[in-house]
Formats: structure tokens, sequence, C-alpha cells
């Protein structure tokens, strides 16, 4: 995840429209350290971003694979609702698998998604294409 410093944006930020900056940029506070701007073109393939939400209460989510390997899913609240819910400009909370439990966790989400499915298989493989994630297919006759 490449960090770009943005002064100017941290002296205006509680007083800008978030929707300034364009979908180049994600925004959020990292564990109270300033803010910081993701580029999405640069971001680690060990991120994702899953829900963006931009207005009066901002929303920003990611899945994030940790140096650690540990699976961290992170949610931030920009703007009116933290405002007065905590008196602060931002929020954020987050769940971590540790690395130890993320096999057991793939298991969870493959059933999940595959579980009684006919073409469960069929459809693993066009899923795993479609995302450019290396594997092995055989058959036996």
């Amino acid at each position: 995840m490449e960090a770009t410093s943005m002064s100017n944006l941290q002296k205006n930020l509680r007083s800008t429209n978030y929707e300034d900056y364009g979908k180049e940029h994600f925004l959020f506070l990292i564990r109270g350290n300033p803010f910081m701007a993701i580029d999405d073109a640069k971001s680690s393939p060990l991120e994702v971003k899953l829900f963006e939400e931009r207005g009066e209460t901002s929303r920003f989510t990611t899945a994030e694979i940790k140096e650690t390997g540990d699976l961290v899913v992170l949610c931030q609240d920009i703007g009116k609702a933290p405002e007065e819910w905590w008196g602060d400009s931002d929020y954020e909370f987050w769940v971590t698998v540790k690395e130890e439990d993320k096999n057991k966790l793939l298991l969870a989400l493959i059933e999940k998604l595959y579980g009684g499915h006919f073409s469960a298989v069929d459809e693993f493989r066009t899923f795993i294409e479609t995302k450019g994630i290396p594997f092995g297919w055989m058959t036996w006759t």
C-alpha cells in the first residue's frame, strides 16, 4: 500500500467536501495517524476495497492481508454521524482473523457461496479464473 503525504488535505479535511478529491484516492484514518491517501492503482494486491459511499457521512470498507498473514476487514465512517455520536470526525472498527484461522474462514466462505450448487466446482473455477488466481484443473475418468 503506497501512502502519499496530503498536507493540504490534512489542513482542510474537517471542512472539506470529501467528494472533491475524486475516486482516484481512498481516504481513511489509520488508527490515529494523519490522513493518508491510498492510490487505488498502487494498492497492494492483498488489499481490496469492499465498499465506498460518500455523503454527509462517508463510509469506506476494505479487506487486507497484513504482513503477519492476518486478515483485517476495516470500516471507517467520516462526517456527520461520528461527530454526533462520538464527538470526532471519524470512527473506525475492524475484525481480525488470525493467519492460523484463515483456512477455516476460507472453507466457510466457499460453503456459503457454493454450498448446494450442482455446478459448485465449475462456478468456483470460473470465479478464480476471473480473479487471475493460479489453480490446477484435473479430471478422472
